[in-house]
């Protein structure tokens, strides 16, 4: 069996965190299985562009675990790629992002691009982000639902 490590952010409580578990399995054929991975520290979620670097340690440490506990590779489940060079640099299994993976997907599929973010404080992270995966000049505005 091939393990896939999936670091699942946010402040969510079991049922939520598991749901999110369940979906994930619905996309994933064997051999493989997800490991399913959170963070354990003070910051668990991102609501300011603070949040994405204080992040950045807690998934080089997952990503370590990871690797340590045989899986084959890591995803960050989030549209920030929070740590991710961090990550790809410190282990040797391949560390993909989300929001790398689907903001490039986008500009494939269309010519301009437009983002959803969950609230005002994301915006300027979210911007940053799509910066430097590249993305920026495709997109055409990004606007908050500014929910909880």
């Amino acid at each position: 069996m091939k393990r896939l490590a999936v670091i699942i952010p946010g402040d969510l409580n079991e049922e939520a965190f598991n749901c999110r578990v369940r979906h994930m399995e619905q996309y994933i054929a064997s051999p493989w299985e997800i490991v399913p991975m959170t963070f354990q520290g003070e910051v668990r979620a991102i609501r300011t562009g603070a949040d994405v670097s204080l992040l950045a340690c807690e998934t080089l440490k997952l990503a370590y675990r990871a690797e340590d506990s045989g899986c084959e590779a890591v995803v960050i489940h989030g549209i920030c790629d929070f740590g991710i060079e961090a990550a790809r640099g410190a282990v040797d299994i391949p560390v993909v992002g989300l929001g790398s993976a689907v903001f490039h997907l986008a500009c494939q599929l269309g010519d301009r691009i437009g983002v959803v973010s969950k609230s005002d404080a994301t915006i300027s992270e979210f911007t940053r982000r799509i910066r430097l995966m590249g993305c920026a000049e495709r997109m055409t505005s990004m606007r908050p639902l500014n929910i909880d």
